[in-house]
């Protein structure tokens, strides 16, 4: 067991060091990290056996442990290991509980201090890039003045911190927030692809392909590093583009209860599968019809978002009900029991609408979706029949969804 030993209070040495305030972030610029971040002052492993314990050795006297991990061999663990002028990894044995340090490259741990395990002692690194010599200077001489521009409609907007302001702080953030990716490995380091701002990286489940996102121009000046435009891609592990999946812009979106991103977003790899990725998109229109139809074998397959997850559910379930034959439920048997549970579901995606969570259906009094009794205590709960009210469009009016009322029956018939 490793146990990380903190400090009782952030240290001094670590408030007074320097601090910049770029795009919702804050960051150390000498040591590209996180800024006034406490991190740890001792690594003991622990025999769960015996209990004996063992201190890790090695490094650096007035250094910060910034974050250890085990290597996937369980053998070492891997230390990012904060000092004067940067982020370092060093490896530490079991065997003997020295560490030392595994490249004179310095991570970049202003967005994350990850590494990307390839196998039992390869892996991935943000590093700070070679050509990194110093930083930007502010000219005295403004290059004109900041406009920004308002052609919408006037709405409720968000407030943020440490939001950019001008163009050298553009500069600053392009400076120290980009990150070369490289692959350390038994043999020495391999640099992988070009300088980049990467907010997001994921290596495939067989270790061959990178899912990553990357900031790009223009750069906002009203919403933090999470909102600007961001490229998805896939890449091998050269850095070879294999796939772009999706462009996105400054996301701005305005207050209120059913807001969220118009694009595609939330990219993942699927568990199951060598190489194929998941995305969430903002349709309530389009969940899970790629897997409904046969047709998410490829690189990617779209499922709803937030709004449409309750929606996903009850489509997939009633594929599955209907894989099985049975299309209507008699009171009393088994299959009423799911009957019953995806009208559950059902009603609380009526619910979120009603709230202007989910939509818009009328008035907040008409809360709950009731249930109709149908010809002999038989309950018919086909897709054509549920789908017209969980996908209707927005504009439809309360009339109409009385109107589809008489679909599922009366309150209290399956109580």
């Amino acid at each position: 067991m490793m146990q990380l030993h903190g400090f009782s209070y952030t240290p001094l040495s670590e408030l007074a060091q320097p601090e910049l305030r770029l795009a919702g972030a804050r960051i150390n610029p000498d040591t590209y990290s996180v800024s006034r971040r406490p991190g740890y002052n001792k690594i003991i492993i622990v025999n769960l056996k015996n209990h004996a314990e063992m201190t890790i050795q090695g490094l650096p006297e007035e250094s910060i442990i910034w974050s250890a991990e085990w290597y996937p061999s369980d053998d070492r663990i891997l230390i990012a290991n904060k000092e004067k002028d940067g982020i370092y990894l060093y490896s530490a044995s079991l065997a003997d509980g020295k560490a030392h340090r595994l490249s004179n490259r310095r991570m970049n741990a202003t967005l994350s201090n990850s590494v990307y395990w390839l196998n039992n002692t390869d892996f991935i690194f943000k590093a700070v890039p070679a050509s990194n010599q110093g930083a930007p200077v502010k000219s005295q001489v403004p290059t004109g003045p900041v406009v920004q521009e308002n052609l919408g409609k006037s709405v409720p907007a968000r407030t943020y911190q440490d939001l950019l302001k001008n163009g050298h702080d553009e500069a600053l953030f392009e400076y120290y927030f980009t990150s070369q990716l490289v692959k350390m490995t038994a043999n020495g380091e391999q640099e992988i692809g070009k300088p980049n701002i990467y907010s997001q990286i994921s290596l495939s489940p067989d270790k061959s392909f990178m899912l990553t996102n990357t900031i790009e121009k223009p750069y906002s000046y009203t919403v933090p590093y999470r909102s600007f435009p961001t490229i998805t891609q896939v890449i091998d592990l050269d850095g070879k583009l294999v796939k772009e999946l999706a462009k996105t812009p400054t996301v701005v979106t305005a207050m209120g209860y059913d807001t969220t991103s118009p694009y595609p977003r939330q990219f993942a790899w699927r568990a199951d599968k060598a190489a194929t990725s998941d995305l969430a998109v903002k349709s309530c229109n389009r969940v899970f019809r790629p897997l409904l139809h046969g047709k998410g074998d490829g690189i990617l397959r779209k499922a709803g978002g937030f709004a449409a997850f309750f929606g996903d559910l009850v489509l997939i379930l009633l594929q599955r009900l209907q894989m099985a034959g049975s299309h209507h439920f008699r009171n009393g048997g088994a299959d009423i029991k799911i009957a019953q549970t995806i009208i559950l579901i059902a009603q609380l995606v009526h619910f979120l609408r009603c709230h202007r969570i989910v939509g818009s259906c009328g008035h907040k009094q008409n809360q709950n979706l009731y249930i109709h009794h149908i010809m002999d205590k038989t309950y018919s709960l086909h897709s054509s029949h549920l789908l017209p009210l969980l996908y209707k469009n927005r504009e439809e009016n309360q009339a109409q969804l009385y109107h589809r009322r008489h679909i599922l029956g009366r309150k209290g018939d399956l109580d």
